[in-house]
């Protein structure tokens, strides 16, 4: 009878992984927003990406909403591209690099938009 009582004293250890609208929303925002999932996910009181990737495949409705922020995503970074090449005069080489990097991010995300076309 002891064991019982220290087993539902014992507390859980890790981070919190409610799955609830408010944890959601900030997520895909940040997602949105052009954030990586492990950057989301290492901030404090969020999930770990195990978790979310399990709520992926758990939750048909935020699973919908993941793909629809990583779209907007790709298209957020598409206009930091442009804009990087805008502003860029100064640092060509350095431009070029950082515009590259986010076009193989951003075929990654959409390929079908963004992604190499086969002819």
């Amino acid at each position: 009878m002891v064991a019982t009582v220290k087993t539902k004293e014992r507390r859980k250890r890790g981070r919190p992984c409610g799955y609830n609208d408010e944890i959601v929303d900030k997520i895909l925002g940040r997602i949105g927003d052009g954030e990586s999932l492990r950057a989301v996910c290492a901030d404090k009181g969020m999930p770990n990406r195990a978790t979310v990737f399990r709520w992926i495949a758990r939750y048909a409705e935020f699973r919908d909403l993941y793909g629809f922020a990583r779209e907007w995503q790709a298209h957020c970074l598409a206009g930091d591209a442009i804009e990087i090449a805008d502003n860029s005069r100064a640092d060509i080489a350095g431009g070029r690099l950082r515009i590259n990097a986010l076009k193989c991010r951003i075929a990654r995300l959409a390929p079908k938009k963004y992604g190499k076309q086969k002819r």
